[in-house]
C-alpha cells in the first residue's frame, strides 16, 4: 500500500497544475503586441520592480493562494521569457500542447513524450545533440547555473534560455516554473535532477545515434 502523499507532494502538485494553467495563458496572448510587451518587459526583474506592474495582471491569477516569493518570482520570469521569444520561437510556440508536445524522430526511451520536454538538464542536453550549443559550453552554463542562489539564477537564466529558443529546441516551461518556485527552499534536489537529466539524456542520445 503506497504511502498518502506528503504535505510537500501536495504542494508540488498544486504548484504544477498553476503553472501548467500560466504557460497555456500566455501562449495565449504571444499574438498580441500589448500583453506580450508587458510581460516581456518583466524579464529578469524582481516582481516588485516597477517593469513588472502590468506583467501582474497575466501572473496573479495563475498563483496559488498560499505562494512564497520564490514561487511569485518563478511564475514571474517564465511568463516574461514565453513573452520574450524571437517571433520564429513564438510561432513554434503557438498550438502547443503544455504536457505533450509533438512526436520527433530523437525521442529517448524512458524520457518523457517528447525529447524536448523535461528539466532544464535534460534540455541542454538536447540542444547539445543539435548542436545548439557545444557539449563543454552546455556543461560549463549548467555548472554556472546550478551555483546561483535563487537571485542568481534568474539573473543568468535569461540569456541561456534565449540561445535554447533562437535555436528552436523546446523548453518545458512547467518544469522550469517548478524547479525555479523551489530554488529558494530546495536547490539541492532541482541541482541533482538537472545534473543527472544532462548526463542521462546525454548519454541515450549518444547510444541511439551510434545505433543508426
Amino acid at each position: 500500500m503506497s504511502a498518502p502523499p506528503s504535505t510537500r507532494d501536495k504542494r508540488r502538485a498544486k504548484i504544477r497544475e498553476r503553472a501548467t494553467s500560466l504557460v497555456a495563458d500566455v501562449r495565449g496572448i504571444l499574438d498580441k503586441p500589448g500583453p506580450r510587451a508587458e510581460l516581456r518587459r518583466a524579464v529578469g526583474m524582481e516582481p516588485g520592480n516597477p517593469r513588472c506592474w502590468h506583467a501582474h495582471r497575466h501572473v496573479e491569477p495563475h498563483l496559488p493562494g498560499d505562494r512564497d516569493e520564490a514561487t511569485e518570482r518563478a511564475f514571474l520570469a517564465v511568463a516574461a521569457l514565453i513573452a520574450a521569444q524571437p517571433p520564429a520561437a513564438r510561432g513554434q510556440e503557438r498550438g502547443r500542447g503544455v504536457e505533450s508536445e509533438e512526436p520527433d524522430s530523437t525521442q529517448v526511451p524512458g524520457e518523457p513524450a517528447s525529447p524536448f520536454t523535461g528539466n532544464l538538464g535534460v534540455v541542454l542536453a538536447h540542444a547539445v545533440d543539435r548542436r545548439a550549443i557545444g557539449d563543454t559550453a552546455a556543461e560549463g552554463r549548467l555548472h554556472l547555473l546550478c551555483r546561483q542562489d535563487t537571485a542568481g539564477v534568474h539573473r543568468q537564466l535569461p540569456r541561456l534560455v534565449f540561445q535554447l529558443r533562437n535555436s528552436r529546441v523546446h523548453v518545458d516551461w512547467v518544469q522550469l516554473a517548478c524547479d525555479l518556485s523551489e530554488w529558494e527552499n530546495d536547490r539541492d534536489r532541482v541541482v541533482k535532477n538537472w545534473l543527472q537529466g544532462y548526463h542521462r539524456t546525454l548519454h541515450r542520445l549518444k547510444a541511439q545515434r551510434d545505433r543508426k
